[in-house]
């Protein structure tokens, strides 16, 4: 079938070379090639592309598919020596399995934590038979009654010198684990978060692997109690569980030694620093940072291509209804979001590799630079979970009535990334881990400590004018949110000190000024996303038309955040009320200036519509026939006649409709 022509036409207005951006959001040619050819072998593959759409299947149906095609494609990836980071995801992410993966959180979290927190005889023992998949595990931390306050679980590790094992109890209902993936009927071991009890003392939560399941029968092993939560909003494939132990014994090796650890006798020995727990929590939460991009990306993709295909509302009387695209209005509602996307992908790299050289230096001793990173992480999962989630579901909505089908392929893509606001740490508690280290830095810069990195921001001159102009130099648009951020962690120090100056505890006095610790935390990472956005112009291997284009998607990404955020900036005269009226109208300017290039923008994150998974949002633009043939497919539509109509509807016509039950006789 042809192209649409209007989607056609967008495609010609580009000014840019969309496969040159594609090249850059992936690292290289050579990437994007290699990326397009694992996915075309999912695309292609008999056995992946013999499952029914995933639309109309029950909850059963969707974990069993899950898990076939989880267990599928990790023989694939075997028997073609995939190496294990981006091409393993993308090989996933075609099979479409990333976001309901049975086998994921045992990829993630339960080998990873092996890894990293086991001794050498411990992955021996449980790390080789994982990676061979003779052992399925899960992460259970989150329990009932508790979720982002790690140190209020109540899980119980109890050791016991007689036997050499630890009793693992769930004392109260509240205690029970709850929410983990995997666990309630894919997993056969878990590492277990616990408060470690030895020699009468607690010794706050520490990690535990431990077999949950029969590795004969994969029943539940006597102390177990584990199931499925139910249905959910989202992730219909994945098996959310509880799990409840009654004085469940395991042995003394259960209990992961790396850092940490309990001797015969039930001497405790401590880590030699704390920070050596932040690792998987900063690599999961710079992993979001990432997820959330995608997901957003996915979403703009489809809304902008519907936009340029649907033709809506005559302008003048008798005229041609022009694309919804041109509406100012739909600009509004995509534009700033589009250059959202671009913001967090390259910030989500950034994060990665920040993540991974200064866990190299962490295997080395070396600790100076994780606490600005772990601060760092948690912000900037809240900012871009919290961005994303309202994102998608405007974008949703400018679809119009098609955007609430499944067939426009966002309700899911908004379901299985919302979450994410919660998990792996509440967004408002993440927002204040980072606020309460911005408050110390404050505290340093303020005796004259010079701080380093991005922190060096706090250090800056307090500039009392901006010099913001039409030009809208890169300088000064930082300048304004660095400014800005800067003044909003002072104020939330400063009523944080003033309140413990008064006699409040620092409990107290916290809990007292949390909401501008939050709004300092949020300006804090959109300067850092605004800073990081701004390097990509200067990158070598960017092609000057790209570079171009970015530009304005940059500037309109800093502008919006200023519209948004306008009392911020304003507050104390940084910017005045002329410079706010010349930001807005930019703003409007950049959207005229963004309007050829939207298609081309969002076709070079390079979706196939097997990923997409969208009639609304399919590469060609035939919509309205994709649409048609989705609505036949409805299993209603298996037959001209519902069995209703004979059993209530044609007895109600009639008049002979009878409810033999009490209550219709009330």
């Amino acid at each position: 079938m042809a192209v649409n022509p209007d989607l056609q036409k967008e495609r010609n207005s580009a000014t840019f070379d969309v496969t040159k951006l594609t090249d850059i959001v992936y690292g290289g040619k050579e990437n994007v090639i290699r990326r397009r050819y694992l996915q075309n072998l999912i695309f292609q593959d008999k056995y992946l592309q013999s499952f029914p759409p995933w639309w109309n299947n029950e909850r059963e149906d969707h974990y069993d598919i899950a898990v076939k095609k989880a267990v599928y494609v990790n023989k694939l990836i075997k028997e073609l020596n995939i190496p294990y980071g981006s091409e393993q995801f993308y090989v996933r992410e075609a099979s479409a399995c990333q976001e309901s993966n049975p086998l994921g959180l045992h990829q993630i979290m339960f080998m990873p934590t092996l890894e990293k927190q086991g001794t050498k005889e411990q992955q021996e023992k449980y790390l080789v038979p994982a990676r061979q998949y003779k052992i399925i595990g899960t992460y259970a931390q989150t329990e009932l009654g508790h979720g982002t306050f790690i140190r209020g679980l109540e899980t119980t590790a109890t050791y016991d010198p007689k036997t050499e094992e630890f009793v693992i109890n769930s004392p109260t209902l509240s205690s029970t684990k709850y929410w983990p993936g995997s666990l309630g009927k894919t997993s056969n071991y878990v590492v277990l978060m616990a408060q470690l009890y030895t020699k009468g003392k607690c010794h706050g939560i520490h990690a535990f692997v431990m077999p949950i399941r029969s590795l004969e029968d994969h029943k539940p092993l006597p102390g177990v109690t584990v199931g499925d939560i139910g249905n959910k909003l989202g992730y219909q494939g994945m098996d959310n569980g509880f799990l409840r132990f009654d004085h469940y014994r395991v042995p003394r090796d259960s209990m992961l030694m790396r850092y940490a650890k309990v001797e015969k006798d039930g001497t405790y020995v401590p880590p030699s620093n704390m920070k050596l727990a932040y690792g998987s929590m900063v690599f999961i939460r710079a992993l979001i940072v990432g997820d959330c991009a995608r997901s957003l990306a996915q979403a703009c993709v489809i809304t902008t291509r519907y936009s340029a295909v649907r033709r809506q509302t005559e302008i003048r009387p008798g005229g041609e209804e022009p694309q919804v695209l041109d509406y100012q209005t739909q600009q509004e509602k995509i534009f700033p979001l589009l250059a959202s996307t671009y913001a967090f992908l390259f910030t989500g790299t950034k994060m990665m590799f920040e993540y991974n050289r200064i866990n190299a230096d962490m295997e080395k001793g070396q600790f100076a630079e994780m606490q600005v990173l772990h601060a760092l992480a948690a912000g900037l999962k809240a900012f871009s979970s919290e961005v994303t989630s309202a994102g998608i579901d405007r974008l949703r909505m400018a679809c119009g009535g098609h955007g609430y089908s499944h067939a426009s392929g966002i309700p899911k893509i908004w379901a299985n990334i919302t979450p994410a606001c919660t998990y792996e740490g509440e967004n408002t508690v993440m927002y204040l881990q980072c606020a309460r280290y911005l408050v110390k830095q404050f505290a340093e810069a303020s005796t004259g400590k010079k701080l380093s990195g991005f922190m060096i921001y706090l250090n800056n001159p307090v500039k009392q004018r901006s010099d913001l102009n039409d030009e809208l130099r890169t300088e000064d648009l930082i300048e304004a949110y660095e400014h800005t951020a800067a003044r909003l962690v002072r104020v939330a120090a400063m009523r944080l000190q003033s309140l413990m100056k008064a006699g409040e505890s620092m409990e107290v006095a916290r809990n007292n000024c949390t909401v501008p610790m939050v709004k300092a935390a949020k300006a804090h990472c959109q300067a850092y996303v605004v800073r990081t956005f701004s390097t990509v112009m200067k990158r070598p291997d960017i092609d000057s038309s790209v570079a171009k284009v970015m530009n304005t998607l940059w500037k309109l990404y800093a502008v919006c955040g200023i519209n948004e955020r306008l009392g911020d900036f304003i507050q104390d005269g940084h910017l005045n009320g002329s410079q706010a009226e010349m930001v807005s109208n930019k703003m409007l300017e950049l959207f005229a200036e963004l309007r050829p290039n939207a298609v081309g923008l969002v076709d070079a994150f390079d979706y196939p519509d097997q990923v997409l998974q969208s009639c609304i949002g399919r590469y060609d633009g035939n919509v309205y026939e994709a649409l048609y043939e989705y609505a036949k497919g409805s299993p209603l539509n298996k037959t001209d006649v519902h069995e209703s109509y004979y059993t209530t509807l044609l007895p109600l016509m009639k008049g002979e409709l009878n409810f033999n039950t009490p209550s219709a006789r009330l």
